[in-house]
């Protein structure tokens, strides 16, 4: 009996002291204190945090965050992008930092760091004000990521050295007038912006929660998150105090990462661009080609292809090819006007 009650006590603790990793969620642009940026409901504290936290969408911290010390067996990892308006702190062998080679952090406040820090950039780290590690020369800042301090650097050669190399901030127009404040401000409040693949095509989806004397969006391009084109426009209200959302779709064919933005402008001109959000598709999810309804049981269908231009072919059930023409990327078709001789049987599926 003794055993028994020792053996349970003992998986009572285990699953006590185990903690799972806060996770914001993938391909969705919202702030930390909100309970639907995170997978689990929850939003991970903004002070003493002491728990493994990895980001995954585009996440805003309007305000400072502090990590707990003594907790150096947890990271905070950002693989797509962290902003944070205030100071980031970081006190005595807190959580590890990593930036992973895809990830951007953002501090506009300073950004310390006490002591025991590891600091592993493989991305992009911006720091508008201040960045500060230990004299004592046990913070580590390594990788081969960007580094851009805009304040001074203190207490890290390396990090120094890693500043130096990565140039001007320049070379990242959207991050730099971001930063540097060098666009003007909109009275338009983003309440989300995200993007889902469905049906060979990337739906763009945002929704404001007031607009004044506004003109319209427009959505922005980019595959190496530095260089964005202009894919379309998008017409605003003008004026609304209520909740709007509005829809974009994409058909440009891609296999990896790619990044969307929105620049909102005003009817004197006045512009300014919201957050970069990050998509993912792997290479069979780019090639879908969508026929409803399938089959047929009527004359008419639809065709929605992944592709500018491409050849359909059409067989019957006995593998017989019937028909073959040039399409486009979403066409409808009638039966009658591509068979007017009455090539196929009415009794058979196409499929």
């Amino acid at each position: 009996m003794k055993k028994q009650l020792l053996f349970i006590l003992l998986i009572i603790f285990i699953s006590i002291s185990v903690s799972r990793a806060q996770t914001s969620r993938k391909n969705y642009t919202g702030t930390w204190t909100s309970g639907s940026s995170w997978t689990g409901g929850i939003a991970p504290p903004v002070t003493a945090i002491s728990s493994d936290i990895l980001i995954q969408g585009y996440i805003t911290r309007n305000g400072s965050l502090s990590f707990a010390a003594n907790h150096s067996d947890k990271a905070i990892v950002i693989n797509d992008t962290l902003v944070v308006t205030g100071n980031m702190q970081f006190f005595n062998d807190a959580q590890e930092l990593r930036i992973g080679p895809k990830g951007v952090l953002i501090v506009l406040g300073n950004f310390s760091a006490t002591n025991k820090i590891d600091l592993s950039n493989g991305g992009i780290f911006v720091v508008r004000g201040n960045l500060t590690l230990s004299n004592s020369g046990q913070d580590q800042y390594q990788g081969a990521g960007e580094l851009f301090v805009l304040g001074t650097i203190s207490g890290s050669a390396s990090a120094g050295a890693a500043n130096t190399a990565s140039g001007s901030l320049t070379k990242y127009p959207a991050i730099y007038n971001f930063v540097t404040g060098a666009t003007n401000s909109l009275p338009v409040k983003l309440l989300n912006f995200s993007a889902n693949r469905s049906n060979g095509y990337t739906a763009i989806s945002w929704s404001t929660a007031n607009e004044k004397d506004f003109d319209y969006f427009t959505v922005e391009r980019s595959t190496d998150y530095k260089n964005f084109v202009a894919i379309g426009k998008v017409k605003g209200a003008g004026n609304s105090n209520s909740i709007l959302k509005y829809e974009f779709n994409d058909y440009f064919q891609f296999t990896g990462d790619i990044y969307y933005r929105l620049k909102a402008t005003d009817f004197d001109g006045t512009h300014e661009y919201h957050p970069i959000i990050k998509f993912s598709t792997s290479k069979n999810e780019s090639l879908k080609l969508s026929i409803f309804p399938n089959p047929l049981s009527d004359q008419y269908f639809k065709i929605q292809s992944p592709f500018d231009k491409g050849t359909l072919i059409i067989y019957n059930i006995l593998g017989k090819e019937v028909f073959r023409g040039e399409i486009e990327t979403d066409n409808s078709f009638n039966l009658k006007d591509l068979f007017p001789y009455n090539v196929v049987d009415p009794d058979e599926s196409v499929s």
